[in-house]
């Protein structure tokens, strides 16, 4: 495994860190836009300084129940300021990682997913159906839930 140096430097970027904040904000009702865009220096400079001396951590989550088709999820949210955090980190770490995983590992990464995944098996397994005698079948219902969050 090839090892990254101090990536800190380029996560407390000013850019990355506005980049980061635009990204998290945009999404927000007309209100909580304007009122974290009123503390938009404040944020940043209080993540640069936490994330560069290592203090950063996530404290809290606001957990709701989101519908997905016809499925009920329960969603665990971070505060605001706590999620412009957790993207300048990925943004910066996204870039050297992402090259590195294998073209089958697909969840939580952008561009991929669950249906790329499928259909790759899918394509796999026609193509070589003499040397296909097993598989595995799993549903981790819950699975998220049932881990220690701390």
């Amino acid at each position: 495994m090839k090892r990254y140096g101090n990536l800190i430097n380029e996560i407390i970027d000013r850019s990355n860190l506005e980049a980061s904040f635009d990204e998290v904000t945009c999404d927000l009702s007309k209100w909580s836009k304007e009122y974290y865009r009123s503390k938009k220096e404040e944020i940043i400079n209080r993540l640069a300084t936490t994330i560069g001396d290592g203090s950063f951590r996530i404290t809290r989550f606001e957990e709701f129940e989101v519908k997905d088709g016809n499925k009920i999820r329960k969603v665990q949210s971070p505060p605001v300021e706590e999620r412009i955090g957790c993207n300048a980190v990925m943004r910066v770490v996204e870039r050297y990682v992402y090259p590195t995983v294998i073209p089958t590992s697909c969840a939580s990464i952008k561009g991929r997913g669950m249906h790329k995944l499928f259909r790759k098996m899918r394509s796999d397994i026609r193509h070589n159906m003499e040397d296909c005698c097993y598989y595995f079948q799993s549903d981790f219902r819950k699975f998220y839930e049932s881990i220690c969050q701390y």
